[in-house]
């Protein structure tokens, strides 16, 4: 099973980030027979315009049907579901870890009343509700 899993650096150790659409990069893990395969990484940059829809998109691309978040906005959560893919909620830090929870069923799908409502200034829009250019 291939699962997109947002990821940091911290100390020399790859982390899962805190919230999923400020993740530094993403790679998808291939789980099977318990082991944890490297298959491919996006580094987006930080100020990419439609950068929840470039994720979402690369990962549908790769066959992605499963990604994990700790934290989650609006507009990312509803990209990935448009396209395919189901979330799930994870506690832990490690990311093999939280793959391996999907595939074994132990991972809970991302429940609705945990998902942020994304800032103004992320919705594209200034404080007047004005379209941002």
């Amino acid at each position: 099973m291939k699962i997109l899993v947002p990821l940091e650096s911290e100390g020399g150790k790859r982390i899962i980030a805190d919230r999923f659409e400020y993740a530094t990069y993403y790679i998808i893990f291939d789980v099977s027979s318990n082991k944890c395969r490297e298959l491919d990484m996006l580094k987006p940059a930080r100020t990419e315009g439609g950068r929840r829809l470039l994720i979402a998109s690369w990962a549908m691309n790769r066959d992605v049907k499963a990604a994990v978040a700790k934290e989650i906005g609006r507009r990312a959560y509803d990209y990935l579901r448009i396209h395919g893919i189901t979330l799930y909620y994870v506690d832990s830090s490690d990311p093999c870890e939280a793959a391996r929870a999907v595939v074994k069923g132990k991972a809970r799908v991302y429940p609705e009343e945990l998902i942020l409502e994304d800032t103004r200034e992320e919705r594209g829009m200034d404080f007047e509700g004005n379209l941002l250019r």
